[in-house]
């Protein structure tokens, strides 16, 4: 765990009571979070990513999950995942007219795209983690399996568009709430591969151009939203300059493309 005075801008040094509390209160949450399952970690930190927000990205994976769970009529590859770990094996660009498809059904009902790629995202994580989704798609075809998924979207659409457009997700409080949503999550990264993935991220990118990237892994693996991480500068460089949520858009983006060549590389080590 990292500590909360190496790196959020909350605590400051100081005999402050009430910075003391928020500290306390801090190290608290954090211990909560630690205790969950490791599902549920993974799982907030893939959403605060924005995991398979693209069209691109969720259409494979979802096509890809449509293979894995033995849906009828999809589209021919030469590589036919029949795990998780190997959709990553699939065409770049397989399944993206359905991924531009679900983009435009969020898009119907939201008009910006950060909540478009969080309707995407929260999906995606559902379609991956539910391992009831088996028995309901199994023996569907295309099109009624596209139907199912497409639903999904509109309904978390709409259950964002309620919200009068507060970000309820940022906490997964309403995803704690459905214990079967992260079932199946440790299955496309178990606990164990947590440091090898962290070793790969110093490895990535130069600390002069992204200073502090393993530690925001860190911090998004200990609950924290991007919005959090921004606005109480829990990164020692965003001290120095201060970044928005919106800005730190190229740290999620190197760690997904760390997340994506790991899953590629075990891809190849499990076909």
């Amino acid at each position: 765990m990292i500590r909360l005075a190496q790196s959020s801008g909350l605590c400051r040094q100081g005999s402050d009571p009430r910075m003391r509390l928020v500290k306390a209160a801090e190290d608290l949450r954090r211990k909560v979070f630690a205790s969950l399952p490791w599902g549920v970690r993974l799982g907030s930190t893939l959403f605060n990513l924005r995991f398979a927000a693209d069209a691109a990205t969720f259409g494979r994976l979802t096509y890809g999950l449509f293979h894995v769970y033995g849906v009828n009529g999809l589209p021919r590859t030469p590589a036919i995942p029949e795990t998780l770990r190997q959709i990553d094996k699939l065409p770049a660009n397989y399944g993206l007219e359905f991924g531009q498809k679900a983009r435009r059904v969020a898009g119907k009902y939201l008009s910006d795209a950060d909540q478009v790629d969080e309707v995407l995202s929260s999906t995606a994580l559902k379609l991956v983690g539910n391992m009831t989704l088996d028995g309901r798609l199994r023996g569907m075809w295309l099109y009624e399996a596209e139907n199912y998924v497409l639903k999904m979207v509109q309904n978390q659409a709409l259950d964002l568009l309620r919200s009068d457009r507060v970000r309820r997700h940022d906490d997964l409080t309403e995803l704690l709430h459905e214990p079967g949503s992260w079932d199946n999550l440790d299955n496309l990264i178990p606990e164990h591969e947590q440091e090898q993935i962290k070793r790969e991220l110093e490895k990535a990118v130069s600390p002069r151009i992204l200073p502090d990237l393993p530690l925001y892994f860190d911090l998004l693996l200990d609950g924290y939203s991007n919005k959090t991480i921004a606005e109480n500068q829990m990164l020692p460089s965003l001290r120095e300059k201060p970044l928005t949520q919106q800005g730190l858009a190229k740290y999620r983006s190197k760690v997904k493309d760390v997340l994506r060549r790991h899953f590629e590389i075990r891809a190849e080590i499990h076909l």
